[in-house]
């Protein structure tokens, strides 16, 4: 069975903190400090109670008085690793008030991090980073877009904001602007493209009745092999 070091932080439940949850035990602040660094710590396998380590399950479990609970923070083989160029990538923020930050995304960035724990950095934790620096609270998502493309995404900094937002996105009000490269030049050179899709889940398929999909193009740069679109 593998214990951690000595050295690792370690705190000893008190009476008075006798049956609370493992993961809000592990959140105040002068210990980890929020639940998301604590679920982090117990999906990586680095939270321990009386040196038995803790499943990500185990954050509702209740501590008991005289438990021992420590973070084996750089534990081996528990680190996320990431591409340097994205780990090194600055926030490029275009846009923030009270209720909203606006960022430009890399292409290779996720919007945000996927259910599944890979080794994929996302901006929403680089946005994240930057409000706890100066002490807002964790972003809230609004729109996503796909990993591979760049491009403007939108996070709110409260729920009235989110909220708001995200129905203004719901009505399409929102005007999306993209840029590609295309095979060949399109003919005619611009034009409205309309289709219906819907998602079933996993997948978008064509189906009636879910709502008109516009999309108008243009060519921006025209040439024989490929051409600019938008």
């Amino acid at each position: 069975m593998t214990r951690p070091p000595v050295s690792v932080p370690r705190w000893r439940v008190t009476e008075d903190e006798a049956g609370s949850r493992l993961d809000k035990f592990l959140a105040s602040p002068n210990r980890l400090g929020s639940r998301s660094r604590v679920v982090t710590a117990l999906d990586r396998g680095r939270v321990f109670v009386n040196d038995v380590e803790s499943a990500a399950a185990d954050g509702s479990s209740r501590v008991d008085a005289g438990d021992e609970v420590c973070v084996w923070t750089d534990r081996p083989g528990t680190a996320r690793r990431r591409p340097d160029a994205v780990r090194k990538s600055a926030l490029r923020i275009v846009f923030e008030d009270d209720d909203l930050i606006v960022l430009d995304k890399p292409a290779g960035l996720l919007s945000v991090p996927l259910d599944v724990r890979e080794a994929a950095a996302s901006i929403f934790e680089q946005v994240e980073d930057h409000l706890r620096r100066s002490g807002r609270r964790r972003p809230l998502v609004v729109h996503r877009i796909d990993r591979d493309t760049s491009g403007l995404v939108v996070f709110a900094k409260h729920a009235g904001a989110q909220r708001q937002l995200k129905e203004q996105f719901r009505r399409r009000e929102p005007e999306r602007i993209y840029w590609a490269v295309v095979y060949g030049c399109p003919d005619p050179a611009s034009g409205t493209w309309r289709d219906y899709l819907v998602w079933d889940g996993t997948f978008p398929h064509e189906a009636e009745n879910t709502g008109d999909g516009i999309c108008r193009l243009l060519v921006i740069t025209p040439g024989p092999a490929g051409s600019s679109v938008g």
